[in-house]
């Protein structure tokens, strides 16, 4: 039961304000804040500029320091990095509004209300959660946030806006094929080097960065898992959302199909007016070696490639697939959270050091998070001999929130990946049995299950990282007195 919290939270939350009080800084939790610039400002190389990248140059630039981004596209398709959807988690948008962009927000995503869960082979409806049960959830934890559908590319598009408003520069073209973490060098295919005081690897789950931190025995160990991700994405009128595309006409919801050793997620990601959808497989691909055309995301002209019989889907799945005008798609290595993610002068971020189930709501979440808390450690710099000093405090307050988070992801890719067998009749059991019960949040039982999942969403990256500082911050900065970490607060009624 506790996929189902992990896969659906959503909400419309209401206005809280609750206050810490650090050292005389206020912070205003769940409003926006952002870091007062650093004393001193470093020279910043980002490799990769995708979402983690963009977040963490953003939120590296308002902190006071020179952001180079390196990306080995030519920039002229970033609205097009993947036309798929995307799912915004509670504690994603709460970066993002930390961030000041619900206005943004409004204008891009639509609010997800309720989940379905269902059979891919058949069909048939076994459970939903319904934002009635999730709103109750809520008021019974005191927990409020928000879930948002979107396309990626529109995401891509606003987190690249505000980087580039931000006066953070972009260099197209450029292909990372090595680094030197100790002397804060970044090597390009075609000879070029470029000095940075700090390099931040975002360079996704295949990351050429990732070798620099890994211990040896993370290099050679085997258990890595790879994974298939195909995209299809069209758009249907609302007229057609009927027979079998009835499950469609609520725009607001999201679909799970689970199937054997398989499962399918649909939903839309634009506005009613123009309903564009996607449905997204998710399957194991059981070969050593992934061929270097799909280990990044892609368009693809067929699926031929792939071992999957696309016959085992129910008639409306299919028929969604069939009117898909672009297929994406790629093959995602999920390995063991490292040990640690710096060396030196370098330090990554979101799919490159967070590997987990490729398209998992909760990769981007944890990637804003990192940006998030970069950009609040290094607001408080002094001088250069302190990055080091900054990314291992990065590392304490962000590896224990990796692993939860990693542990979560297996948990929910499991559950919804169950081979045909007992273990799945017991779980689709348990969601036909919830459907018909139509639960309440009130049972004790179904808290229970959502305790760990309302953990991982209540997370706010800038309340974290203040509260660390307050312990720990004076041993992290070379000085007898006490600095504070420090906040300008915006709040908007």
């Amino acid at each position: 039961m506790a996929l189902l919290m992990s896969l659906i939270m959503s909400s419309r939350h209401p206005l809280s304000i609750h206050l810490l009080v650090f050292r005389g800084t206020m912070v205003v939790q769940g409003m926006p804040f952002i870091p007062t610039p650093a004393p001193i400002s470093l020279k910043v190389t980002i490799v990769g500029g995708g979402l983690s990248g963009l977040a963490a140059a953003y939120a590296l630039r308002r902190a006071g320091h020179e952001v180079l981004i390196l990306e080995k596209s030519d920039g002229s398709s970033r609205s097009m990095q993947s036309p798929g959807g995307l799912r915004s988690l509670p504690n994603m948008t709460k970066v993002l509004m930390n961030w000041g962009l619900e206005q943004e927000l409004s204008r891009i995503a639509i609010e997800h209300e309720s989940t379905n869960f269902l059979c891919a082979e058949t069909g048939e409806k076994l459970g939903v959660v319904s934002a009635h049960l999730e709103d109750q959830i809520r008021m019974d934890t005191d927990l409020h946030f928000t879930s948002f559908l979107f396309a990626h590319g529109d995401v891509h598009n606003l987190l690249y806006d505000i980087a580039k408003r931000e006066g953070v520069i972009f260099q197209f073209n450029a292909t990372v094929v090595g680094a030197d973490p100790g002397s804060g060098v970044v090597l390009l295919d075609n000879g070029e080097a470029i000095e940075a005081d700090l390099i931040v690897g975002a360079d996704g789950c295949h990351s050429t960065l990732r070798q620099y931190i890994e211990s040896p025995e993370e290099k050679m160990s085997n258990n890595v898992e790879n994974m298939l991700i195909l995209s299809f994405t069209g758009t249907i009128c609302p007229v057609d959302m009927k027979d079998d595309l009835q499950i469609l006409e609520r725009q607001a919801d999201l679909n799970f199909c689970f199937g054997n050793r398989f499962f399918v997620s649909v939903h839309f990601h634009s506005k009613p007016e123009a309903p564009h959808y996607s449905v997204v497989l998710h399957h194991p691909y059981n070969e050593d070696d992934i061929p270097i055309r799909y280990q990044d995301w892609g368009p693809l002209k067929d699926v031929a490639d792939f071992d999957f019989d696309f016959d085992q889907l129910a008639p409306w799945l299919r028929k969604l697939i069939s009117r898909a005008d672009q297929i994406w798609g790629r093959i995602a290595s999920i390995k063991p959270t490292p040990h640690c993610f710096d060396n030196s002068r370098l330090v990554l971020v979101g799919e490159a050091i967070h590997t987990m189930s490729p398209g998992s709501a909760s990769t981007p979440a944890m990637s804003l998070e990192d940006a998030q808390t970069l950009g609040c450690l290094f607001s408080v710099i002094e001088n250069k001999n302190q990055i080091h000093r900054l990314l291992t405090a990065f590392d304490e307050i962000r590896l224990p929130r990796a692993a939860f988070a990693h542990y979560k992801d297996t948990i929910h890719t499991e559950l919804a990946m169950l081979a045909a067998g007992p273990h799945r009749d017991m779980r689709d059991e348990f969601l036909i049995k919830s459907l018909e019960q139509n639960l309440k949040s009130e049972d004790e039982e179904m808290l229970e299950f959502y305790e760990e999942d309302i953990r991982m969403y209540a997370y706010d990256p800038g309340e974290e990282t203040v509260s660390w500082w307050s312990r720990y911050g004076a041993m992290i900065l070379d000085s007898t007195e006490r600095k504070f970490l420090e906040v300008r607060v915006h709040v908007t009624v």
